[in-house]
């Protein structure tokens, strides 16, 4: 399988995602196939209707805020592990998906969610050998049926243990500071409940808050889900099974357990650094 064109589409949860910017360059340099991005569409109705009921209004305004307007601002430019920097390390100079598609003659796709009929039949169509999530929700099964082989994900914890939202936050409130990192996985029906490619934990070396820690595993899951993915193609790793009863799911984390998180990671740091 090695000498086979390796063929894949890419979704993204927006027009302006660094992640897509990056993983979709990165692809392409690696010699993949991108035959398609799929966006989802930033101000659809039904998007909103989420992101109200998630986050609520002042939420809402703030993800807009940081996503389109603030992008790679949003990110310190001293560091070097971290998305943006990765982005200015490839030589990106795009603040676009489709910029970017335009420039790789990769076809951009906006549909209104990556579940909907019209990003089933273009994977239909394309019929790829895998598919690159890249952000956008949960994947329904209609999409997971025209995926080649699946829908590959980055998920910012160590499965089975750790799935859900705010999973590197609820690690270190309960002191799990040993299952800090990202899984490289296949999306299914459940939450973070597919077959396992890749974990991989991150050292907290160097790291001042959790923020910046926060953005060294995306700015790390981001380069390893591309890896990933060609070693899977390539027949290099295998898919590994999680059983349900192995791990539990997370929810959303509460804004003072949040700021508890925060406090307990500068804790853990300053009792890391040896005394002179």
């Amino acid at each position: 399988m090695k000498n086979k064109m390796k063929r894949v589409v890419v979704f993204s949860p927006s027009n302006f995602s660094l992640n897509t910017l990056c993983i979709t360059a990165l692809l392409h340099l690696k010699g993949v196939e991108v035959e398609a991005v799929i966006i989802r569409e930033l101000l659809s109705l039904k998007r909103i209707i989420f992101e109200l009921t998630k986050n609520g209004f002042s939420g809402l305004v703030r993800r807009i805020w940081i996503k389109v307007f603030l992008c790679a601002m949003a990110y310190d430019k001293q560091r070097v592990d971290n998305i943006a920097s990765f982005k200015k390390e490839l030589g990106l100079k795009f603040n676009t998906v489709k910029q970017l598609g335009r420039y790789y003659g990769i076809p951009v796709i906006f549909c209104k969610d990556l579940n909907d009929d019209a990003a089933v039949s273009h994977l239909k169509k394309i019929n790829p050998d895998a598919v690159i999530f890249t952000g956008g929700g949960l994947i329904r099964k209609k999409v997971l049926e025209y995926a080649g082989s699946g829908v590959i994900n980055a998920h910012p914890g160590i499965l089975p243990l750790y799935r859900g939202m705010d999973v590197t936050e609820w690690a270190i409130l309960e002191n799990r500071f040993d299952c800090l990192g990202f899984t490289i996985h296949f999306m299914d029906n459940g939450v973070d409940t597919g077959d396992i490619l890749r974990t991989e934990k991150i050292e907290l070396t160097g790291c001042e808050n959790l923020k910046q820690y926060k953005d060294r595993i995306e700015r790390t899951a981001c380069e390893e889900i591309v890896n990933t993915a060609i070693d899977y193609l390539d027949g290099l790793v295998e898919r590994k099974p999680q059983k349900k009863e192995d791990g539990k799911q997370y929810f959303r984390m509460p804004y003072h357990l949040r700021k508890a998180a925060e406090s307990s990671f500068a804790s853990f740091q300053k009792l890391s650094i040896p005394s002179k």
